[in-house]
């Protein structure tokens, strides 16, 4: 039995939490601050209404590094019906973009380019790290009209610098588009997998999971577990075209998800979508609202509440044993599970509907 926490310590904690709040309703009550966001929530709000008072939404969805692939804007364009005009570039009424994008190209440049072409034009950010980027993450919400966050832990900060700022849009496929991921994995269904648990993990300065995903590479044999950092990861994994990274993930029968914090990560959608059975913790927060337990027996998922080794080694011969009851017939059904719903395309689309909705155009 794991022994208590010295209840000391707990005050101590509850204190600071309780500091630590106070100073951050401090910051969203300033009154500078309020009337500041107060006028640029309206000034946005006029500009949605217009927006989707037109016939034809026109998004640019950029394709350069850290945001989305050319082809995953066509999967918008498929599934966003005649009402959405998506492209890579030129004019737009909506800038979609996911807060590595904004890490990794200069986007203040981008944004004053879209309103010098367009004043009403809105910029959009989905925050795929507002749970512990917290720097980066306030700064995207200061400079972006509308804010989405994939992670409903983490948020609250970001109400300090936008009043529009809205979460339950969780991580997608990122990797391949419906098109991509329906062709390889008929092109390699038919190859054997194998037992060993998989999961290629980069490394976050300063983060607990470091230190879990390194005692699951010691203590589970395989050798399909690591943990690189960002540029071996680059250099190694993100250097392979989209059918072998598609093949390797086709490789396995059962992928891990190990959160940075409680999140939903992209691998977890990814191993559904290559047929793998993912292990997932039982605290990831969001988890059961979008895929619910009954079909999560139905895929199935296999949760783990034991994030020792131990617990996992365990979780992996559960998800070994149902992977082999279920056989192709079952892999496949994740697969096409994962392609209808939770490809990127689909949470773009859903904060399109969202915006629609908060426009009054539904």
């Amino acid at each position: 039995m794991t022994a208590s926490p010295d209840p000391a310590r707990i005050e101590d904690q509850i204190v600071r939490v309780e500091e630590t709040m106070r100073r951050l309703q401090q910051l969203e009550d300033d009154p500078d601050l309020a009337e500041f966001k107060a006028a640029r929530r309206q000034d946005a709000l006029r500009r949605l209404r217009g927006t989707f008072a037109r016939p034809v939404v026109r998004l640019r969805i950029p394709t350069e590094r850290g945001n989305f692939q050319p082809e995953i804007v066509e999967d918008v364009r498929r599934l966003g019906g005649p009402a959405i005009e998506a492209d890579a570039g030129g004019p737009a009424d909506l800038l979609l973009v996911q807060s590595n994008w904004a890490l990794f190209n200069d986007y203040r440049a981008v944004l004053a380019d879209l309103r010098a072409a367009n004043p009403d034009a809105l910029s959009v950010i989905l925050l795929v790290d507002n749970h512990h980027l917290y720097r980066y993450s306030a700064e995207f919400a200061r400079d972006f009209d509308i804010v989405f966050s994939a992670h409903d832990i983490g948020t609250r900060y970001l109400h300090a610098f936008n009043d529009l700022v809205f979460s339950g849009v969780p991580c997608g496929v990122k990797q391949w588009s419906g098109s991509q991921a329906a062709e390889y994995f008929g092109r390699f269904e038919h190859e054997p997998r194998l037992d060993a648990l998989y999961g290629r993990f980069v490394a976050h300065e300063g983060q607990p999971r470091n230190a879990l995903v390194e005692s699951y590479v010691a203590a589970i044999p395989g050798g399909a577990l690591q943990i690189r950092s960002f540029a071996e990861a680059q250099a190694d994994y993100f250097s392979m075209g989209p059918d072998e990274r598609f093949r390797e993930w086709m490789r396995y029968k059962v992928s891990i998800s190990v959160s940075v914090r409680q999140d939903m990560p992209y691998r977890l959608f990814e191993a559904l979508l290559a047929g793998q059975i993912p292990l997932v913790a039982s605290n990831v927060h969001g988890f059961d609202a979008l895929i619910g337990p009954e079909l999560q027996r139905d895929l199935p998922v296999v949760r783990y509440a034991d994030p020792s080794p131990e617990g996992v080694i365990r979780a992996h011969r559960r998800a070994l044993e149902l992977f082999d009851a279920g056989g192709a017939g079952a892999a496949r059904r994740r697969h096409l599970h994962a392609l209808g719903n939770h490809l990127f395309a689909h949470r773009l689309l859903r904060i399109v509907r969202t915006l629609r909705w908060l426009s009054g155009s539904t």
